[in-house]
C-alpha cells in the first residue's frame, strides 16, 4: 500500500483520537469519524463507533444527527456490524430521545420503516419500545385450572429442622386478625367468662412455629434481616401479580441476574414452587434498562410454556423489575461430568429446545452451564435429571448495562462478543455457545482454560481441545459435532440448531451400534 493509504489511516487515527479526548468539544469531526464506518479497515470502523458512543454520551443534543446519520447507514445492503453496534448503544442509553427520533423519521417517511434492519433477537427497531397489550394473560393462565393442593410443604434446612416460612401480606394480614381474636378471647377468659368447649386447638400451630422461631434464632441479626423480603416490597409485587399470595421459605440467595427468593406462590387455589427473583438494576439510565428487560421477558414469555424451558408464571416492574419462575435446585454448572449416554441424551434435549425459541424468533444469547437447570430428584436408577433452559434472553438486556462476563461465563462465550467482526449476537451464537455446553456435558470441562491465555485469545483463536483428548471415553465423532458447532466463523457452523440436532441422532445411533 502507498504512503498515501498510510497517511489517510493516519489523519483518520487522529480525528477519532481528538474526537475521544473531548467528545463534547468536537463536532465538527463528527461527519468524518461517521464516514470511517464504512472503512475497509476493521479496527478503523470499531473505533468510530466507539468515539461516535462517546459522543453522544457526552453531547446528547447530537443525537438526532448521529441517530439519522447511523439509521441511513443501517438502511444500505452494506450495513456494517459497527454502525448497529453505534446504534444499539446509544438506544440502550437514550431509549425515549431515540424512540422519538425513529418516530420521527416515520412521520417524515410517511410511515415507512426509517429502519428495515433486523435486530440480534429478531425485533425490528421500530417495535422495540411497543408495549405488548397481552403480556400479563400469557403464562399465567397455566397457573390454573387444577384443583388445590393439600397445603405447603414443610422445608427443612441443614441440620433437619423445620425452616419458618415469611407469610404473604395476606396471609399475614389474616395470621393478625385471627390472633387479634385470640386475644380478645385470652382477655375475655381472664375476666372471668369461659370459652366455649368446640374452641379450635392451635397446639400443632404453636408447636410448629416455636421450633421454627428456634432454628431461626440461631441465625445473627444481619443473617435475620436477609432472610426477609421487605413487606412492603413482597405486597406491592402481589399487588401487580396474577397471584393471591406469595409466602417466603427461605432468604435469598444471589443468582446471576437477581437475588432469589424460594417462594409459594398461589393463584386460584393452586400452589407452584416458584423462585421470586429481584433483578439487579444498573446505577443510571434505569429506565431504558427496564424498557429493554421489559421486552426480554415478554420474549421469554413467547416460549414459556414449551417444553424443557423455565416456566416464566409472572413478571412486572414494580417495585423493582421481578419475575416468578419456575424453581430449580441446580444448575449443570453445579454437576459433575455426565455418562456418555445421559450426556447425549441432554445434548439432544436441549438441542431441541434451543430450536423451539429460534423457531417464535427468540435468541437466547447466554446459554452456558449456568444457564442450564434442573429441578426435582431422581427417584431411582432408571429417571434422568430433565434439562431447563434459563434465563431466555436476558443477556440482551444486561449486557449494555454491566459487565457481560458477570452474567455470561467468558469460556463459553461465542468470539462475537469479543470482536464485532464476528458479527452480531444472533441464532448462530446460540449454536456455537450451545455446542460449548455440549463440550461441558460430555467432557465434564469448559472448553476453555482461564488459567491459561486470556480466554478471549483462546475463544478468537479457536484453539480448544478436542472433548476426545480431554476425557479418553468420549468417542472421536463427538469431535467433530462439537468443533463444527463451535466454528469460530460464522459461516463454518451449523446453519441451523436442526442441523446440529441431526448429527447428534446420527451419532446417537452409531453409540447404539457400536454397543456404547
Amino acid at each position: 500500500m502507498g504512503s498515501q493509504g498510510i497517511d489517510d489511516r493516519e489523519s483518520a487515527r487522529e480525528r477519532i483520537a481528538a474526537l475521544v479526548r473531548s467528545p463534547a468539544e468536537s463536532r465538527s469531526l463528527l461527519p468524518g469519524v461517521i464516514g470511517l464506518l464504512e472503512a475497509e479497515d476493521g479496527h478503523l470502523r470499531l473505533s468510530a463507533a466507539c468515539g461516535i458512543c462517546l459522543a453522544g454520551r457526552a453531547d446528547p443534543e447530537m443525537l438526532p444527527y448521529l441517530i439519522r446519520r447511523l439509521l441511513n447507514r443501517l438502511h444500505t445492503d452494506s450495513a456494517r456490524a459497527e454502525a448497529m453496534f453505534a446504534f444499539e448503544y446509544l438506544s440502550s442509553q437514550f431509549p425515549e430521545e431515540v424512540d422519538e427520533i425513529v418516530d420521527e423519521l416515520r412521520e417524515e417517511s410517511d410511515g415507512r420503516e426509517p429502519l428495515a434492519y433486523t435486530r440480534p433477537g429478531g425485533f425490528r427497531r421500530s417495535h422495540i419500545y411497543s408495549p405488548s397489550s397481552n403480556r400479563h394473560d400469557v403464562g399465567r393462565t397455566r397457573l390454573a385450572g387444577h384443583e388445590q393442593d393439600p397445603g405447603p410443604q414443610q422445608v427443612y434446612n441443614d441440620d433437619g429442622e423445620p425452616v419458618k416460612r415469611q407469610p404473604g401480606p395476606k396471609a399475614a394480614a389474616e395470621e393478625r386478625a385471627r390472633q387479634k381474636d385470640e386475644d380478645d378471647e385470652s382477655t375475655a377468659g381472664a375476666d372471668g367468662e369461659s370459652t366455649t368447649d368446640d374452641e379450635p386447638t392451635t397446639d400443632a400451630t404453636d408447636d410448629d412455629t416455636a421450633t421454627s422461631e428456634t432454628a431461626e434464632a440461631r441465625a445473627s441479626p444481619g443473617e435475620r434481616r436477609d432472610w426477609v423480603l421487605e413487606p412492603e416490597t413482597l405486597e406491592a409485587i402481589v399487588t401487580e401479580s396474577a397471584f393471591e399470595d406469595v409466602t417466603i421459605l427461605t432468604g435469598h440467595e444471589r443468582g446471576r441476574f437477581a437475588d432469589s427468593y424460594r417462594t409459594l406462590a398461589v393463584a386460584r387455589r393452586t400452589e407452584r414452587a416458584t423462585a421470586l427473583r429481584l433483578f439487579r438494576q444498573p446505577e443510571s439510565n434505569t429506565d431504558g434498562f427496564e424498557r429493554y428487560l421489559s421486552i426480554a421477558l415478554d420474549r421469554w414469555n413467547r416460549v414459556s410454556a414449551a417444553s424443557n424451558v423455565a416456566s416464566l408464571y409472572d413478571y412486572g416492574q414494580r417495585p423493582q423489575p421481578w419475575a416468578a419462575v419456575a424453581y430449580t435446585e441446580q444448575t449443570l454448572a453445579d454437576r459433575e461430568r455426565l455418562p456418555i449416554g445421559e450426556a447425549l441424551w441432554n445434548a439432544i434435549t436441549l438441542t431441541r429446545t434451543v430450536e423451539t425459541l429460534h423457531d417464535n424468533n427468540v435468541i437466547h444469547g447466554g446459554l452456558d452451564p449456568g444457564s442450564i437447570a434442573y429441578t426435582g430428584a431422581i427417584m431411582d436408577d432408571d429417571e434422568r435429571l430433565t434439562p431447563l433452559i434459563d434465563h431466555v434472553g436476558l443477556i440482551e438486556a444486561f449486557r449494555f448495562h454491566f459487565d457481560p462476563s458477570e452474567y455470561l461465563d467468558p469460556r463459553y462465550a461465542a468470539p462475537e462478543y469479543f470482536d464485532a467482526t464476528f458479527g452480531e449476537i444472533d441464532h448462530a451464537t446460540d449454536i456455537y455457545q450451545l455446542g460449548a455446553v455440549l463440550y461441558r456435558l460430555f467432557t465434564g470441562e469448559a472448553p476453555y482454560d482461564e488459567d491459561d491465555r486470556s480466554v478471549q485469545q483462546q475463544i478468537l483463536e479457536g484453539s480448544t481441545v478436542a472433548p476426545s483428548e480431554q476425557a479418553e471415553t468420549v468417542p472421536r465423532s463427538v469431535d467433530n459435532v462439537i468443533s463444527k458447532a463451535m466454528a469460530s466463523q460464522k459461516l463454518t457452523r451449523y446453519e441451523t440448531v436442526a442441523h446440529l440436532e441431526q448429527d447428534l441422532l446420527r451419532l446417537r445411533d452409531q453409540l447404539v451400534t457400536d454397543g456404547q
